[in-house]
């Protein structure tokens, strides 16, 4: 699809639009759990990896929801057929001991 991705920033959240929804043969369920993953951004990928914040391609969603999983706040999905949102809350409930540059991301 020739779209951009989007990263929206408001004051009590950021929101980040992927075009081109969910890959063909990979269900919302699948998806969102972690099961299957393709490998679609190659260059963020990429950066991601380099920058330490994925050990292994295909990991985001489940990493994203764990970031989350004990805060009061969780990340929002919204998987439709054209685009995937992601809403992850701005503020951390606990100290994850992140380093400079993860906490800088």
């Amino acid at each position: 699809m020739e779209s951009q991705i989007k990263v929206l920033m408001f004051h009590d959240r950021i929101e980040i639009i992927s075009p081109g929804g969910l890959p063909s043969g990979i269900t919302e369920d699948e998806y969102l759990l972690g099961k299957l993953s393709v490998l679609r951004i190659r260059n963020l990928a990429n950066v991601c990896y380099r920058l330490g914040g994925v050990e292994i391609f295909g990991t985001g969603i489940t990493k994203i929801k764990q970031l989350y999983e004990e805060g009061l706040m969780q990340s929002y999905f919204e998987v439709s057929e054209n685009t995937i949102k992601i809403v992850p809350p701005l503020v951390f409930e606990k100290n994850l001991n992140l380093m400079e540059d993860e906490r800088n991301i």
